[in-house]
């Protein structure tokens, strides 16, 4: 018959087993070269080197298109840097996410800062309608929509950073 502490040693092991299973899963899949980088192309509509105009633009964008403009909560820094906030209670430091990380195919107007994403010209402010597939036909109906008021509208594919962000 098991005894409690022959169980909880069973437990403890099978927990253990389970962690070294899936650390060595996570080890083997970044040594066999895959990265904990996600590919997406974003629906770009417009660019500035001046938040005040992206934004103006993206706002009457949104509503021309009928989309919802989303600022994320995002906020303007002194440095040109888009960050959430945090008060004072909170014991970390202003962060910020780059879109897309979890929400692939996502459909709103926001402004974001160009040196947050790579493959980007740093310094400029997108005004991003779009994250996901450029091939889905969604997109490339959305693409024909924006390009009503926005004709230089274009699809740029970057990489999301999906890992560990602290």
């Amino acid at each position: 018959m098991w005894s409690n502490k022959n169980i909880r040693k069973m437990r403890a092991l099978k927990v253990f087993a389970l962690f070294f299973l899936v650390s060595f899963k996570v080890s083997a899949q970044y040594s066999e070269g895959l990265s904990p980088f996600m590919k997406t192309d974003f629906l770009i509509a417009f660019s500035s080197k001046d938040y005040a105009q992206a934004r103006v633009f993206a706002e009457k964008l949104a509503k021309s298109i009928e989309v919802e403009f989303n600022d994320r909560g995002l906020v303007l820094q002194e440095d040109g840097r888009l960050l959430f906030p945090v008060s004072e209670e909170d014991e970390m430091e202003p962060m910020f996410l780059q879109r897309g990380r979890g929400s692939e195919g996502s459909i709103f107007v926001s402004v974001e800062r160009s040196d947050d994403y790579m493959h980007f010209t740093e310094g400029y402010y997108l005004v991003v309608v779009a994250n996901g597939n450029r091939k889905t036909d969604e997109m490339k109906a959305l693409l024909r929509e924006v390009r009503r008021f926005a004709p230089d509208a274009y699809f740029k594919e970057t990489e999301i950073y999906m890992g560990c962000t602290h």
